[in-house]
């Protein structure tokens, strides 16, 4: 029962870190304070026998795990250095191909290291939405020009931009003019892999109709 007191109070920790800011200085000093207090009372406890201080223990306990979450919402990161080119038009980007493209009917969407922004060195990660053709691999490099913009918060509901967000990606680029510079620009047991990956899907597509090769590969390949 103990550990789900701790579990709620670290989950209630992230939940409030959300909203409220928590000043990192305090926040380390209470939980200090919290847990020589608690050491202490537990020394008194097994000396004396006073078994009325476990529940101040257990609270002062729940308050540090508290603070413990709301530090751990706070080192998540919550931008990148691409950020700051949001909303500017003709913005040229370059970076790789990180992950394998996915395509759906009118577009395939990319995921982009950036490493370059305007001719000055970069650093984040990207969603590019582009035409299906040509055609574009992990590990490409690519030089693309158009607008950066944040993603959707709210797509029927569902807040994309969190989802996103939690990956570590806040930028997206929606049908800009793409050059393909170079390929092989990623570790070469990765682009085997996903090598591998394509071409198995594609033997699935070949040998099952329809849905059921879409199903089958999704489900054994994650496409």
């Amino acid at each position: 029962m103990i550990l789900v007191y701790l579990s709620a109070a670290f989950i209630l920790g992230i939940y409030c870190a959300a909203y409220y800011k928590i000043p990192l200085s305090a926040t380390l000093t209470v939980i200090a304070i919290c847990l020589l207090v608690s050491l202490a009372l537990h020394i008194l406890r097994k000396r004396y026998a006073l078994r009325s201080v476990s529940r101040v223990i257990l609270a002062l306990a729940c308050i540090a795990i508290f603070l413990c979450g709301g530090l751990r919402f706070a080192a998540v990161p919550t931008g990148d250095g691409i950020q700051p080119y949001t909303g500017i038009e003709n913005t040229s980007i370059s970076g790789v191909v990180s992950d394998e493209p996915e395509p759906s009917n009118a577009s395939v969407k990319l995921t982009i290291r950036v490493d370059e922004i305007n001719g000055e060195k970069a650093s984040g990660t990207m969603l590019l939405y582009t035409e299906r053709f040509p055609t574009y691999s992990y590990g490409d490099r690519i030089h693309a020009t158009g607008t950066i913009e944040a993603p959707p918060d709210d797509i029927n509901g569902f807040n994309y931009r969190a989802y996103l967000e939690i990956q570590g990606i806040y930028t997206t680029m929606f049908y800009p003019g793409v050059e393909r510079i170079s390929g092989g620009n990623t570790p070469q047991p990765w682009q085997a892999i996903y090598s591998l990956r394509h071409s198995l899907g594609e033997s699935l597509r070949a040998s099952l109709p329809e849905p059921e090769a879409s199903l089958a590969r999704g489900i054994l390949l994650g496409l």
